[in-house]
């Protein structure tokens, strides 16, 4: 966040003058120098950060300098105030050890000569200064975060705006479908077009239409992308087809002869859909064709491309379809849908000559015209959509103005603090979905959050991701499992992911701006001030060109997409040699060896994630992080933590993975998320200290505890999201003592209940409830229905009863609802009124339900209906020609799996793994 580096900077020296201690006169004379030079150079170089998007070059290489400048002196102050630190109560203290002394005096005196070699070539750019103190800053400044005012404007977008990019093309879908369906003959069908055109949308809304999900039996969804691996396409197009049958091996695991065969075998036994997403190549498109055989009888292929050769080949095969650019009156509709959401997408006629003049210049192209809509939609005066559009003339007079140049001009007027945040998410893979807490605790461990009263960073941090997606430039993508008991369970995960024209824009600009450094085993520049880097399935000849070539660097990402990860590559790096390392990303890495000890030199290191990899051990030298804030082990295979990891003070979240709890986790004080940690020994009294605790997941709970947890529970009033498993099956949850925080949004508990607590109906700002082998022996319904945010509602084996009866006026906000294996259950009512806004509606197992619930269709809001595993007589009811199907007519998705004799896989399924939050 360029604006505010300069003045974060000078706060860190000012706390780093105020260090009290022998020896450090000279640094102190030094640091007084710079902090000056610093000051004076402040006003002008916030004027020409504020200048955005004027081209003037000079202005531009000055301030790439003072960034480079300002970075490699926080580097030098990091690890001052990190050596004082370190030796305050021995070095400074008793002076017991003569090698401690020399060490001390050996880093003091280098980073006395770091400062002395600063000063020079500071005073040498702040006396250029003069050139931009008197600028002329046109346009407005960078707007300031509102929380409140983004939340609600997300609220506000996600509820009117419908699907942009398939906006305007109605007749197309129809013919599609009809295409896929209907036409024998076709193979295939290839959607062509620019990028940004719709292609992967259109696509989407064929392959999740109703008619189709029902006509075929398999269905499948691979990106291709620029660089590709057959071996990935193939064992993900059979994981997906695998992950609709029960009792099929790892397609992982299978090799590449027979997962072609199998391939085969499926698309000629049966019906099945697969997307190809975004083929680049002749190449690509070639190895992907020869894998399927030339008659594949009823099963289709849909391919998007932006490569005419490409589609001209597959016309023999198939129909091609070339995107049309939507016509004038479906992008200025779909225009005013999204800038105008607050007049119910009318717009305003003070707005309209302006407004007509903008989504011309998107030439019908649906990302552009949502990506302009998003920048305008918070420019609420005339004057300001004036100054916007005068302030970039120089892309919008043109008169063929590219795709990129419009993304450019809604990256240029992102906030300043937004601006290294969305960079930032273009360092991940092409198509890769990053997870919502992944990406905000990357923020924060990189410095990009701005501390706000009353907030944590993190809450910050989401604001920022709630404005870049309510832009457009960060759009919310749903993460299937491609497993069906996951689907079954769990909600989809929220995701976000770059269109690839985006990332394309944003990594333009940040090769531009030396911002981070993308390598996966090309040619790159890889240089003495590379600050970032992100490995891409790199092999072992490109790990030793990175070696000991980045002393300054601060994050290392590594992502591998075919499980062939360099062995000993991290120590082969030279981790040591990273003295200024804040970010160490290794999530997903198949690589079984040790993180090595030298990991416990990185002093500033604040991320560090081995969650899904192979690792088994952390090295005790962990206990010297003294700045770590996240520390992810989920999914890992270590099975041990250090000793010293209760010395990480400003620990900030802590996922672990069923690890026995390390001792004094109570001096654990910032402590916000702690994740799968077992109750044993002494936790469950230690976590009533951690009062900062947000998101807990305590597991193995005995219900001896139940009195002792409560009694901690109840002291932690920050809490927002809880989860509680019980020590086995049959355990008992005793938490009638709790008395529930004020914030608590989420609530997942996992044992026996049998009777509510009382403190139920308190629980004011729950969004989310997952009640799970509660086997509760009474309606619980009366309890939760007058809950007003409750959202999500999730019940599985939590009531014993016969009948369950939803009132009128109960659960206002509830958007889905799952009822599973609810055994005794044999009749469910609804009143008219009741569930207002439901979209999702969930029944599976309850092997006495015969029929549909009473009053199903006053669910006008309802979207989807899966059923799984019920009854036959249940299923023979709601199939087409049914008696019941009358009844859920007016739901447009219909799910209809299996019969009750799946519920032992998915009772195995469930007693095998559990949700966390």
């Amino acid at each position: 966040m360029e604006e505010g580096l300069l003045g974060s900077l000078i706060v860190k020296i000012v706390s780093a003058l105020a260090i009290e201690a022998p020896g450090l006169a000279r640094i102190r004379e030094e640091m007084e120098k710079i902090k000056g030079m610093l000051e004076a150079m402040q006003p002008a170089f916030i004027g020409q950060v504020h200048r955005m998007g004027v081209k003037d070059e000079p202005a531009a290489i000055w301030v790439r300098q003072v960034k480079e400048m300002a970075l490699d002196i926080e580097d030098i102050v990091d690890e001052f105030v990190y050596l004082v630190d370190k030796h305050e109560g021995g070095i400074f203290g008793s002076l017991k050890k003569c090698t401690h002394r020399l060490k001390k005096e050996t880093s003091l005196s280098r980073i006395f000569k770091e400062l002395k070699g600063i000063i020079v070539p500071l005073e040498d750019i702040g006396k250029k200064k003069d050139q931009y103190d008197d600028v002329d800053i046109r346009g407005e400044p960078s707007m300031t975060i509102d929380d409140t005012e983004i939340r609600r404007r997300r609220a506000e977008a996600s509820q009117f705006v419908c699907d942009e990019e398939v906006f305007g093309v109605e007749e197309y879908k129809i013919m599609l479908i009809k295409w896929l369906i209907e036409e024998a003959n076709c193979k295939g069908i290839a959607l062509q077009g620019l990028g940004g055109s719709g292609k992967t949308t259109l696509a989407a809304y064929v392959y999740n239409n109703q008619e189709v999900k029902k006509h075929f039996e398999c269905r499948a969804w691979v990106i291709v992308s620029r660089t590709y691996n057959i071996d990935n396409i193939l064992g993900k197009i059979m994981k997906q087809f695998l992950g609709q049958e029960r009792d099929t091996p790892d397609p992982e695991r299978i090799e590449r002869a027979v997962q072609v065969q199998r391939l085969h075998d499926y698309v000629q036994r049966k019906s099945c859909v697969i997307v190809f997403d975004d083929i680049w190549s002749l190449d690509g498109w070639g190895v992907i064709n020869d894998i399927f055989p030339e008659s594949m009888c009823t099963s289709k292929i849909i391919y998007t491309t932006r490569n005419y050769d490409i589609a001209s080949l597959l016309a023999s095969q198939g129909f091609v379809f070339k995107m049309q650019p939507l016509t004038e009156e479906a992008a200025w509709s779909l225009f005013c849908r999204k800038a105008f959401c607050a007049f119910r997408g009318r717009c305003p006629p003070q707005f309209e000559e302006l407004a007509r003049e903008l989504v011309k210049k998107c030439q019908g192209l649906p990302l552009a015209i949502v990506v302009l809509a998003g920048l305008m939609y918070s420019k609420t005066s005339l004057y300001k959509w004036q100054n916007i559009l005068d302030f970039f003339m120089d892309f919008l007079l043109l008169d063929d103005p590219r795709i990129n140049d419009i993304l450019k001009l809604s990256f240029e007027d992102l906030p300043y603090q937004l601006k290294n945040c969305f960079l930032y998410c273009s360092a991940f893979p092409e198509d890769f979905s990053i997870r919502k807490e992944r990406i905000v605790r990357l923020w924060v461990a990189e410095g990009f959050v701005e501390c706000k009263e009353g907030m944590t960073m993190e809450e910050v941090a989401e604001c920022y991701l709630d404005e870049l997606i309510s832009r457009s430039l960060l759009p919310v993508v749903e993460v299937p499992s491609h497993d069906v008991l996951h689907i079954i369970f769990f909600k989809e995960t929220e995701a976000f992911r770059m269109h690839d024209l985006v990332r394309e824009m944003a990594i333009t600009i940040f090769e531009e701006e030396n911002f981070c450094m993308m390598y996966n085993g090309r040619e790159a520049q890889l240089g003495n001030k590379t600050r970032r880097l992100s490995l891409h399935g790199i092999k072992e000849d490109d790990v030793l060109k990175i070696k000991n070539k980045m002393p300054h660097l601060r994050t290392l990402m590594m992502f591998e997409s075919d499980k062939r990860f360099p062995p000993k590559a991290l120590k082969n790096i030279a981790i040591k040699t990273f003295r200024s390392l804040r970010v160490l990303d290794l999530e997903g890495l198949y690589s079984n060896e040790s993180l090595p000890d030298a990991v416990g030199n990185l002093f500033n290191l604040r991320f560090l994630s081995m969650r899904s990899t192979r690792f088994s051990r952390l090295p005790e030298t962990i206990s010297r992080l003294h700045n770590l804030q996240t520390l992810d082990i989920r999914d890992s295979e270590v099975e041990k933590l250090p000793n010293g990891i209760t010395k990480l003070k400003k620990l900030r979240h802590l996922i672990l993975n069923y690890n026995h709890p390390p001792r004094s986790i109570s001096y654990l004080k910032d402590i916000q998320t702690l994740i799968n940690i077992t109750a044993k020994g002494q936790v469950i009294q230690e976590v009533g200290n951690l009062t900062q605790l947000r998101s807990l997941r305590i597991v193995e709970v005995r219900a001896s505890d139940g009195e002792k947890l409560c009694a901690s529970l109840n002291k932690l009033n920050c809490l927002v999201i809880l989860s509680i498993r019980s020590e086995n099956d049959n355990g008992r949850l005793q938490l009638e003592t709790l008395t529930t925080p004020q914030y608590l949004s989420e609530l997942i508990l996992l044992g026996r209940l049998e009777v509510l607590p009382r403190w139920f109906d308190s629980l004011a700002n729950l969004t989310r409830l997952d009640l799970l082998k509660a086997r509760l022996r009474e309606d619980m319904i009366p309890s939760f229905q007058s809950l007003p945010k409750l959202a999500y509602l999730h019940l599985y084996k939590a009531f014993d009863g016969k009948e369950m009866h939803f009132q009128a006026g109960g659960f206002p906000s509830l958007i889905e609802l799952q009822l599973n294996d609810l055994l005794w259950l044999n009749k469910i009512k609804i009143e008219d009124g009741a569930m207002k806004r439901i979209k999702m509606f969930k029944l599976l197992g309850c092997e006495e339900l015969k029929m549909l619930p009473m009053g199903i269709e006053h669910l006008t809001t309802l979207q989807e209906l899966r059923i799984f595993f019920m009854p036959e007589e249940f299923v023979e009811r709601l199939r087409p020609d049914g008696e019941d199907r009358p009844k859920v007519s007016h739901i447009p998705f219909i799910n209809l799996i299996g019969d009750s004799g799946g519920m032992k896989d998915i009772d195995r399924y469930f007693s095998e793994r559990d949700r966390s939050p």
